[in-house]
């Protein structure tokens, strides 16, 4: 007689035994299980799963692990999961680690000798540790970055240019050494030198779009690689990407345009009515032959250059000083400034560089952005005012923004503009921290040489205490 056998399999998530009939269990990964059974009639055995984890580990947990197994160094090459890519020193050797989202190393590859400091420690743990711009070039040499450049030497972030592999990258760095952000924005050649990249300035690429029929060219992102604009052809309005070179790479029809002839051409006196309605006054025409109008107007007491079309369109616009209080005469239609809701600005994706500047001084005719005393530290009651600042910038692509620090006459001169200078400076790092494109600000301290109000009683202090946006465009 022949010895009855039991026989188990595990395929497909179904445990199976067989003995004389056949019998089909499923199992289930996200709990653990025991079955007991017999095998030959003397064996018993049991088969566990553990729990199935779902959560992928953050950087920081990661770090925390790694340095609990005695590693030290730790800079994060890549932190794009599904893998983690890490490099970091153990036993005075220096190893790339890839890992997965649970922080478990699953391949490393030895570098080369590792510099330990001398109590064993790695400085980086340490509260408060600042690492240098020339460790940090040190660090971006090992990890294999050349031709490096520092965009941004200041604190909280780093941000410079480095070619790694033939690509040039744009990095983010923190104060630790670690590499926060990556992003690819051209080419290198074969010995990791950057290539001059042939760029055609704006108004080079809307003469070639007009040379090929196209009017009302308007730039709405003016950010490398790509180049966006809208732009009318045969009475049809279309969106427009153009490359560095003036190339244009795809083109879209979004609407319908209005037929231009000789009659939609406007003069000079329907032109100035046009911006006495946006709130200019003391216009001046430096230039009044077409294809450009040129003149000069102020507006809440600063003056501006104006470049506009044969139909009033504001092409570009930028800061030449300032100007006095507007005299009853002067002003006439003024249009009410467009008041800021936060609902609508966020539900669009773009808006209007005109309209942007309305946005700016309507949050800011009311509300200031608070300091420390003799401090650039932003008060955390301003926090929700610069929130909604940043929701603006980030929908005005094709505007630059100037932020303007002014100080009281309370202490010397030169401090007073030292300190207006960190003060912007401190606006600016909040505001790319919120996406705002670094190329789109800048920061500019006045100290006390432009007040809007006296400086003999606290109130007209506090007034001279002020941030202010300036938006220019078509530069």
């Amino acid at each position: 007689m022949k010895k009855s056998t039991r026989r188990l399999c595990l395929a497909g998530g179904f445990l199976i035994l067989g003995v004389s009939s056949l019998a089909i269990l499923p199992i289930s990964g996200e709990a653990a299980f025991s079955l007991p059974f017999t095998l030959s009639g003397t064996t018993t055995a049991s088969i566990e799963t553990p729990p199935v984890q779902s959560v992928a580990y953050r950087p920081n947990r990661v770090r925390r692990d790694l340095r609990a197994d005695g590693w030290r160094n730790i800079v994060f090459v890549d932190r794009k999961l599904p893998v983690y890519v890490v490099r970091a020193c153990r036993d005075r050797r220096r190893f790339e680690l890839r890992l997965n989202r649970f922080g478990k190393v699953q391949r490393r590859s030895e570098l080369g000798p590792c510099r330990v400091a001398a109590s064993g420690s790695d400085r980086t743990d340490r509260p408060g540790y600042r690492m240098s711009v020339r460790n940090v070039r040190r660090v971006l040499d090992g990890l294999g970055y050349k031709d490096i450049k520092f965009r941004d030497r200041e604190l909280p972030v780093y941000v410079a240019d480095g070619c790694l592999r033939r690509s040039l990258y744009r990095l983010r760095i923190n104060r630790r050494g670690d590499i926060n952000f990556r992003e690819r924005i051209g080419r290198c050649g074969r010995g990791g030198q950057r290539r001059e990249v042939v760029r055609v300035r704006l108004p080079e690429i809307e003469a070639i779009l007009e040379a090929r029929g196209f009017n009302r060219i308007k730039f709405t992102d003016r950010r490398l690689p790509t180049y966006k604009a809208e732009a009318c052809k045969n009475n049809r309005k279309m969106e427009l990407k153009i490359n560095s070179r003036g190339e244009i790479r795809d083109r879209r029809r979004i609407g319908e345009c209005r037929e231009i002839d000789g009659d939609n051409i406007l003069k000079v006196s329907e032109i100035t009515k046009l911006l006495q309605a946006r709130r200019y006054y003391r216009i001046r025409y430096t230039d009044r032959e077409l294809p450009w109008y040129k003149a000069t107007a102020c507006r809440d007491r600063k003056e501006f250059s104006l470049l506009m079309n044969r139909w009033g369109d504001i092409r570009r616009r930028r800061q030449s000083g300032v100007c006095e209080a507007p005299q009853r005469t002067e002003v006439v239609a003024i249009a009410p400034r467009r008041r800021f809701d936060y609902e609508l600005v966020r539900r669009r994706e773009r808006i209007d560089a005109d309209e942007c500047q309305d946005y700016y001084e309507d949050l800011l005719a009311d509300n200031t952005i608070n300091f420390d005393t003799n401090s650039a530290t932003i008060q955390r009651e301003s926090y929700d005012l610069l929130e909604r600042l940043a929701t603006v910038a980030t929908r005005c692509p094709e505007t630059n923004v100037e932020i303007a620090g002014h100080t009281d006459s309370v202490g010397s001169q030169s401090s007073n503009q030292k300190l207006s200078e960190r003060r912007a400076q401190s606006v600016v790092d909040f505001l790319m921290d919120r996406r705002v494109p670094r190329e789109n600000l800048s920061a500019r301290g006045y100290g006390e040489e432009r007040p809007v109000a006296s400086n003999t009683t606290d109130r007209g202090k506090a007034r001279n205490r002020r941030i202010e946006f300036v938006a220019s465009w078509g530069e």
